[in-house]
């Protein structure tokens, strides 16, 4: 039996216990008239077994109430359940929200809230064009064909539901072909299609680097915004091996985490099962954690929140193994936010590279890239939108380059 249950049942039999000994003093007490004179009936004996099993007896009763009346009136059923789970009304979801902002820096939020001034109504308009809702646990990811305006910028997608060029689904030979997986940042929300730092890497790999052994390089960026880890793990084993690639760039940021725990409570809300493989960890984790599906999101990934570093080294984990499954080289980058709002990079940064590596895994660290810019508003493409400029995405592809080149073929190149 579990531990939650047993304990349930002993706190059961405590209530009882009490009920009991309270039922017996009450009653007791009673026999003596408010004026505090001794009656006929309080000269009686006083007869403590039935009347603590008269009052257990009606406690019992109370106990088993709730389940009898669900049983013959199931339209009270939600009722009941509301009273008995924990679940919070309306207000008390808002008061949730609230509490949960409080705990943020003030000064912080008051800048947040000053850059969302002058945002144009229609910046992301082009959201519910551009992606699409899934009913399994990936949730969502990348409509096939479309274009749009998302983040002040155009935005397309090609044929097999990337935000990038055209390609074949098959290798070409003599090709060196990489995948990305990652986020908006990576997708290249508010550039355009030729600014994005793994586009500007593939075209300077093919104008530096071809070979007898490759003629051709490729990076198919399949980065889908608000992707967690979990997501974007399960788009390389769904989608991503089809493609043949000999090497997986696994992009991280600190603003990730988020991704990861709003994933995770909106598949619970939803009922959501997740694939075979990902149960055991998110089973364990869900019980540890003591949640389930009728508590508020923010509920949910609050008590998620301490189990953060314990999915992130299981994620860590799969994905070294099933690259090596595979024969691929997989390769963790660390990419920095333009700017630290939450004051959390640091500390975010190296958990997150000191986990990858415990894995046993390359990990690049691109954080320097950004180095040199002394006004780092600058590498946002507005006030209201913290995603990279293009000049940022330049900085992002030097230091790329310059890491994954000789990670990828040797220091000679």
């Amino acid at each position: 039996m579990p531990p939650r249950d047993l304990r349930d049942i002993a706190i059961i039999v405590a209530a009882l216990g009490a009920i009991c000994v309270c039922g017996m003093i009450w009653g007791r007490s009673s026999r003596e008239t408010s004026e505090g004179r001794s009656t006929q009936e309080a000269r009686k004996p006083f007869s403590f077994w039935p009347s603590a099993g008269a009052v257990a007896a009606g406690a019992l009763c109370l106990l088993v109430a709730p389940s009898v009346a669900t049983r013959t009136i199931p339209s009270i059923q939600y009722i009941v359940a509301r009273l008995h789970g924990d679940v919070l009304n309306a207000r008390d979801v808002a008061l949730q929200h609230h509490g949960y902002y409080e705990e943020l820096d003030v000064a912080r939020m008051d800048i947040w809230q000053w850059r969302q001034i002058g945002k144009p109504e229609d910046w992301g308009k082009g959201y519910k064009v551009f992606y699409r809702q899934r009913s399994d646990f990936m949730l969502t990811d990348i409509a096939p064909s479309v274009s749009t305006f998302l983040g002040g910028a155009p935005i397309r997608s090609n044929r097999l539901g990337m935000r990038d060029r055209e390609y074949d689904t098959i290798k070409p030979p003599n090709t060196y072909r990489i995948v990305l997986l990652g986020a908006s940042h990576d997708q290249g929300s508010g550039v355009k299609e030729d600014e994005t730092y793994e586009n500007l890497v593939e075209d300077r790999l093919n104008r530096e680097l071809p070979s007898l052994q490759y003629s051709r390089y490729e990076i198919l960026n399949m980065s889908v915004g608000q992707h967690g880890l979990f997501q974007r793990l399960l788009r390389l084993e769904q989608q991503g091996f089809q493609f043949e690639p000999d090497a997986v760039i696994l992009s991280i940021a600190a603003a990730d985490e988020q991704f990861l725990l709003r994933h995770l409570s909106r598949a619970l809300s939803l009922g959501i099962e997740p694939p075979p493989d990902y149960r055991e960890i998110l089973e364990r984790v869900t019980r540890k954690a003591g949640i389930h599906g009728k508590m508020p999101d923010v509920m949910i990934e609050r008590r998620l929140q301490p189990y953060v570093g314990e999915l992130y080294e299981w994620a860590f984990h799969r994905f070294a193994q099933q690259c090596k499954q595979h024969g691929i080289h997989p390769v963790v980058i660390y990419r920095p936010a333009p700017v630290d709002f939450q004051g959390v990079e640091q500390a975010d940064r190296s958990e997150v590279i000191r986990l990858a590596r415990a894995a046993g895994l390359e990990v690049i660290d691109l954080s320097p890239a950004f180095d040199s810019v002394v006004d780092r508003d600058t590498l946002m493409i507005a006030k209201w939108d913290d995603h990279t400029t293009a000049f940022g995405h330049r900085l992002l592809a030097g230091k790329l380059y310059d890491g994954l080149v000789p990670l990828l073929f040797g220091p000679s190149h």
